[in-house]
This record gives structure tokens, sequence and C-alpha cells, in this order.
């Protein structure tokens, strides 16, 4: 298994700065193969504010795929891994963006060289068309706004092999995870002639699945997959941006959570 962040190879220093408005930043980056993104990740800096909240983005449709509340830094300085609750699978040659949202009057951490393309470590890359690989916001959203160069310290965790942590997701998390998309910038609005579909699929998703997960499963279960899969189908013919990482999550769910893997 090859796991790897982008600013492995980062070999400049850090800055510490103050923020005055509520803003999003961070980094663009690809990899050249699909895998999973299993943890983001900040750096620390004796004096600096812990993240709001630790996002990834994909840029093709500025869906927020993943986010992380981060704990307290420690006093150390160094990166600080926020563990996301289920791997991210992403696909190869496309775009995303990891960022951190920060609120006013706070302090954060930047890189004082701009990463350049090719130096990540393989399959990993930085994106740097536009003008350069950093990206920034006002406010808590998708960071489309102006390229900002050097960075703000925010990155991934990439595996090629999705990790099998054996941890199920509880009800309220799969909830929560799925309200930050469902009400993510511009997604609600963009498509209300499929909101029926997807109040359907969440409500499915977050009142069943997790709690069908810790109770054995069975026969009622794998029927129950089935039907997840179904509405999945159903949903992806009237959304166009239905993000890939519910589809896959259910999909491993299914597969892991089957009668042959679980030795029945």
């Amino acid at each position: 298994m090859t796991t790897v962040s982008v600013l492995d190879n980062y070999a400049g220093t850090f800055t510490n700065g103050s923020q005055s408005v509520d803003a999003t930043g961070g980094l663009r980056f690809v990899a050249s193969v699909d895998g999973w993104i299993t943890a983001l990740r900040w750096w620390h800096a004796s004096g600096t504010s812990t993240p709001a909240q630790l996002r990834l983005w994909d840029t093709a449709t500025q869906a927020n795929i993943a986010t992380v509340t981060p704990v307290p830094a420690p006093s150390g300085v160094g990166w600080q891994t926020a563990p996301l609750v289920a791997p991210i699978f992403v696909h190869g040659g496309r775009e995303y963006r990891v960022a951190f949202h920060q609120g006013a009057s706070t302090t954060n951490t930047t890189l004082t060289s701009t990463p350049v393309a090719g130096t990540p470590p393989a399959p990993l890359d930085v994106v740097t068309a536009g003008g350069g690989c950093g990206c920034v916001a006002a406010g808590d959203v998708y960071p489309n706004g102006a390229i900002l160069n050097p960075p703000w310290a925010v990155d991934v965790v990439w595996s090629d092999v999705e990790p099998d942590t054996g941890a199920l997701p509880t009800s309220a998390t799969l909830s929560n995870t799925l309200d930050a998309w469902f009400t993510s910038d511009g997604t609600e609005n963009a498509h209300q002639d499929a909101l029926p579909w997807l109040t359907k699929l969440r409500a499915d998703v977050t009142g069943g699945l997790a709690d069908l997960w810790n109770s054995g499963l069975g026969d009622a279960a794998e029927g129950y997959f089935a039907r997840m899969e179904a509405l999945l189908d159903l949903a992806k013919d009237h959304v166009d941006a239905l993000p890939d990482a519910i589809a896959y999550s259910v999909r491993s769910a299914h597969v892991r959570a089957s009668p042959q893997r679980r030795g029945r």
C-alpha cells in the first residue's frame, strides 16, 4: 500500500499570518491514478489557530465531498492529521481542492514558497493552471476566488488501496456527512428538480443504513442495500452532480457487509 501527501517533499518553511476576515484557503491537487483520501491535514505553528473546518472539494462540480472538524492542535509545531470517518474515492486525472475554513480575527499558516509541478511524490501533483496551486475565497465556501501563492498550509493523505478501518459509521455521522454536501454552496439551488430524489436518498441512508451495519445484518440488510442501489441509479438520472462519494460509499459498504465477508 502506498500512502503519500502532496507536500511530503516540500522543503520550504512556513509563515504565520493574521486572518482579518472569514475565509477559506487551500491547495489544488491531482493524482495520476485512482485512489482514496483517508485524512486531511494542516500545519500547526506556535500561536496559530486551529482551523474551524477542513474540507475536500471536487473542482469539476464544486461539491464539498468531505469535511472534518479538527480537535485543538497541540502546542508543538508540525503537521496535524484529521482522519476521515470513511475514505473518499478520488479519480485519477481529476482536480480536487483541499482547504481549511478560518474565521475572522484568527491566525493561520501559509507556505513561504509555492510548490512546483512535478515535485510532489508520485502519483500526486499540484495543479498550477491559471497561475498557481493556491486558492482562496471569502467565507466558508468553495475556494474559487483568487489564485493564492504561496498557498495555505493544508494537505491530504492519499492511498492507492482503500483502508479497512473496521469502524462502522453511526446514523448521526452519516447524517452530518450528507447534510454537509446536501446544503453545500449552490448545490441545492442548482438542482431544485432533483430535491425529491435526493431527499429520499438522504432519508434512506441516514435512517437505516448505519443501524443495519451495527445490528448484525442478514437477509433484510441485503434487500436494503439492493434498494439503495436502485435509488442511486435513479438519482443519477436526475442529478449530474451527484457526488461519486455517496455512490461509492454505499457500494463499498455493500461489499464489506455482505454475509460472505462476515463469514455467514
